[in-house]
């Protein structure tokens, strides 16, 4: 049976200026390609210096949210003990028992305050790449540049999020009378939600394109991303799930490879998005309209 994808209405009086061409039915102008990935490192390194310190930025930013939540929640001090254990050659104290439910669902709090702000820097990460792939000028603080769209932002990556967790607390609960010890039950459901973070990230990869480029709501960016995507969903898991694990390689370098890894890897998705959303050039002829009783026709003056 064919598969019939939802109609999507396309609001162009909402377009942002300069905005890539784009027909009613989101119909894809090209395939998915694993050479994004190199392009997208040709795009790196034509700025780097302007990617690094967007990144490092980011990164400050993460860490300081991290803070906020580990101060209050304990989980700041519990490391402190550890660090002064390993390095002191001293045992842990031995603290209060710890309940595996409720670190769980304290971790995925994390997860989701930490989704909401990556959706809206990585939202400037694609803001950027469009107006560099245009000619202009970038600068780390187009990190801030999406703020403006910070709320179908926000809703397209908690509704993600949201999906996978309760994905899996179902599992946790499935497991809870199962018999298994409560830590491995917890492991397991944590486990439980990988597979599917891969594939719904990657159906939805340009769901904040969608938004960022052409002002769709979340709803109708979510179908967007959908419908660009028809036909090679599973080729564009597949390479969603390879540069995530390019963007990742940069923590085998004591995390500072990531300043340099994690930009390829946000870029080459902007980069798909542009290669799907704009039709491919016409082929220049080097040869003037052919004319009667003459061939080959003559070339083309000012070719």
């Amino acid at each position: 049976m064919q598969e019939i994808d939802p109609p999507l209405t396309n609001n162009r009086s909402m377009s942002l200026p300069l905005a890539i061409p784009i027909n009613d039915d989101f119909m894809p102008q090209g395939s998915v390609d694993f050479a994004w990935l190199t392009r997208a490192w040709a795009f790196f390194t034509a700025q780097p210096g302007v990617w690094v310190s967007t990144f490092l930025l980011y990164f400050l930013i993460s860490v300081g949210v991290w803070l906020l939540w580990a101060i209050p929640t304990g989980t700041l001090a519990e490391m402190q003990q550890v660090f002064q254990s390993a390095f002191g050659h001293t045992g842990l104290a031995a603290g209060p028992p710890k309940n595996p439910y409720w670190e769980f669902v304290q971790s995925r709090v994390l997860v989701l305050i930490l989704e909401v702000l990556n959706a809206v820097l990585f939202g400037g990460v694609y803001r950027m790449t469009l107006s560099q792939n245009r000619g202009e000028r970038i600068s780390a603080l187009g990190l801030f540049s999406a703020l403006p769209q910070a709320f179908p932002l926000i809703l397209v990556g908690v509704a993600l999020t949201l999906a996978v967790q309760l994905l899996e607390g179902a599992c946790l609960g499935l497991l809870h009378g199962s018999g298994l010890p409560t830590p491995v039950a917890v492991q397991i459901a944590g486990l439980s939600g990988a597979v599917p973070t891969i594939i719904l990230e990657g159906l939805l990869m340009f769901a904040p394109l969608l938004i960022i480029d052409r002002n769709l709501t979340a709803p109708q960016a979510i179908v967007g991303s959908l419908r660009l995507l028809r036909g090679q969903r599973i080729k564009a898991i597949c390479f969603y799930f390879v540069a995530s694990l390019v963007g990742g390689l940069g923590s085998l370098f004591c995390g500072i490879g990531l300043l340099a890894t994690y930009p390829v890897f946000l870029i080459s998705i902007a980069l798909g998005y542009v290669a799907l959303m704009e039709p491919p050039l016409a082929p220049v002829s080097p040869y003037s309209a052919p004319q009667e009783g003459v061939w080959p026709p003559p070339p083309a003056t000012g070719q």
